[in-house]
């Protein structure tokens, strides 16, 4: 019986650590200013790189994983009287799923940032389309003063 309650109390640690894990996503990304710059290319603030979405999303698949397996280790076979094993397993299950579900849905608003980011930036330097897709009304860059050609000699 001790056994039992060890070894549930090392999954429901192991679980936890695993929830705490995902978010690098909320923490780490900045996004793009909601309202367009009032000069044309301006150095925009917010996180091009797509590493933390990266990280995000690997822990979730990671949770899930884990919460698959462990669900899969202590499930119950039918026709037998486990004492328990069932509860460890939906226990799992559940604490594994809410890691997976934190870790995909701060990997997509990472993903999200980070690409209305890489438009904005574009957006800043020309790119009309980039703007649109922003719902950004940006001047156009100042072109450079027209130059008047030189007579011949």
């Amino acid at each position: 019986m001790a056994r039992t309650r060890r070894r549930t109390v090392a999954v429901f640690y192991c679980c936890a650590l695993l929830m705490a894990a995902p978010g690098c996503s909320y923490v780490v990304v900045k996004g793009p200013p909601k309202e367009a710059p009032k000069e044309a290319t301006p150095s925009i603030d917010c996180t091009e790189s797509i590493d933390a979405p990266i990280v995000d999303t690997i822990l979730a698949v990671t949770g899930l994983a884990v919460a698959l397996a462990l669900g899969a280790a202590y499930s119950c076979p039918p026709n037998e009287m486990c004492m328990g094993r069932g509860m460890e397993a939906i226990g799992a299950g559940v604490v594994g799923g809410l890691a997976a579900g934190v870790g995909g849905v701060s990997a997509w608003y990472g993903y999200s940032k980070t690409s209305k980011c890489r438009s904005a930036v574009a957006c800043t330097h020309g790119d009309q389309a980039e703007c649109d897709r922003l719902h950004w009304n940006v001047p156009p860059p100042a072109s450079a003063p027209a130059v008047s050609p030189q007579p011949s000699p």
